[in-house]
């Protein structure tokens, strides 16, 4: 897709500011991230579009890839340029605000890890690292339904942060994101598992040395979520109850799609709720669902 040069013109005209506004020990440079700047414009007609509307947001945007040091280069999967409310903003992944701690020195490393049903995984003390143990070359299915997630760091003190999260306390988070009521395009519906870490990350975060480039990414992240909210200005109808008989006549036909590998369920989950208000012990009911058969 070519760029009008409207477009072109207002990220070729902000080399200066962007270097200007370059955060300290930061890696990105202005040439690599209008590079993936406009490959991202050039390839989503959508976003496209706010940003011809709305031009003063795609600078705004481009100046927090400067100030958070974060790059929109999506091998790093560190920050993406995306549609919120009319206007472009600079959405930060998990992996996005790890890289700030660490390169701000408020961390030596930092993970985050879904855990399943069939892993082992313990706390050992308030300033240890958590013991997480499990087949990584298991699939998803024979390891079982999630339980939760986890974030963890180490600080330069040699100790360690954890953050946990539950599965009754990500469906929470869930729930309040307006993109996944919504039932489009909602991270939660296509890359549930990076949600979730997400999620565990920003718990983590306050709890991690202060460093005014991270407070300025959690300052951006949390404006992205915010834009997020505004996208409907009317509040979604109530869905209906899903009751119990709909309940029962589905889980055979649920069992055998999961045991054909045609869907997990996590997917049922959202397929349901996007039509359907699951309560919590039947949220719980298909995520303990498991392959059965060879």
């Amino acid at each position: 897709m070519s760029l009008p040069a409207r477009i072109t013109d207002v990220v070729d005209g902000m080399k200066l500011d962007f270097e200007q506004r370059i955060a300290a020990a930061s890696p990105v440079q202005y040439a690599q991230e209008a590079h993936f700047a406009l490959q991202q414009l050039a390839s989503n007609a959508y976003l496209l579009g706010v940003a011809q509307n709305n031009p003063d947001s795609l600078r705004a945007a481009l100046l927090n890839v400067a100030a958070t040091g974060l790059s929109l280069n999506p091998v790093k999967k560190q920050a993406y340029l995306i549609p919120r409310n009319k206007a472009v903003v600079l959405d930060i992944s998990y992996m996005g605000i790890l890289h700030v701690a660490q390169m701000s020195g408020a961390i030596e490393w930092g993970q985050a890890r879904i855990v399943r049903a069939g892993h082992t995984f313990r706390l050992t003390g308030i300033n240890q690292v958590p013991i997480h143990e499990y087949n990584p070359f298991e699939n998803d299915d024979a390891a079982g339904a999630i339980v939760g997630a986890y974030a963890v760091v180490k600080l330069p003190s040699g100790d360690f942060l954890t953050h946990c999260l539950n599965i009754d306390a990500l469906l929470r988070i869930r729930s309040r994101s307006e993109s996944f009521k919504s039932g489009k395009n909602s991270p939660w519906l296509t890359d549930p598992e990076p949600m979730m870490k997400k999620s565990a990350v920003r718990g983590l975060a306050p709890y991690m040395p202060y460093r005014e480039v991270m407070a300025q990414a959690m300052t951006v992240a949390v404006e992205a979520e915010q834009a997020q909210d505004e996208e409907r200005p009317e509040p979604p109808p109530a869905l209906p109850g899903y009751t119990d008989v709909q309940m029962a006549e589905n889980l055979p036909n649920w069992q055998a799609a999961i045991n054909s590998g045609r869907a997990t369920p996590e997917r049922i989950i959202a397929l349901v709720s996007s039509k359907y208000a699951l309560t919590g012990d039947q949220e719980t009911h298909i995520l303990n669902m498991k392959k059965q058969g060879g």
